[in-house]
């Protein structure tokens, strides 16, 4: 079984995010779900692009009340 918890801290120790949010991140899928992560590796352009979209889903999810 995967844990999510894991793929989110991948995603923020691989690309350098410090908000928490859920990204997708590629993955392997077989029978069962998830059976591995695929590792990619981004361009500067690419990167700061994912951290903006990082923030700006953060800053929405601020503004959400239950």
């Amino acid at each position: 079984d995967i844990n999510f918890n894991l793929i989110f801290k991948f995603s923020k120790e691989k690309f350098g995010l410090k908000d928490e949010v859920f990204l997708s991140v590629p993955c392997v899928i077989g029978r069962d779900g998830i059976t591995s992560l695929i590792s990619q590796q981004l361009n500067e352009r690419e990167a700061a692009k994912l951290k903006k979209s990082a923030e700006t889903l953060n800053s929405i999810q601020k503004e959400i009340v239950f």
